[in-house]
């Protein structure tokens, strides 16, 4: 199960995010046991190796569950 949230990117510019925008985004588990972000509509993505690294890189203003595609 995925988790699509609003959120605010707050890292460095890279994987297609900017620094300080909003994005509508999908969290969840990748292969090796990395998190997935990935960018509902556009080109972003990221993956981290820890939850820790994901959550000191975003700030999350909406949550809402959704099916993984």
């Amino acid at each position: 199960m995925a988790e699509v949230v609003t959120a605010q990117f707050m890292g460095r510019t890279s994987c297609g995010f900017v620094t300080g925008k909003y994005y509508e985004i999908e969290v969840s588990a990748g292969l090796g046991g990395c998190l997935c972000v990935q960018e509902v509509r556009g080109n972003g993505f990221c993956p981290y190796s820890t939850l820790e690294n994901l959550k000191r890189n975003w700030r999350v203003l909406d949550l809402r569950q959704t099916e993984n595609k």
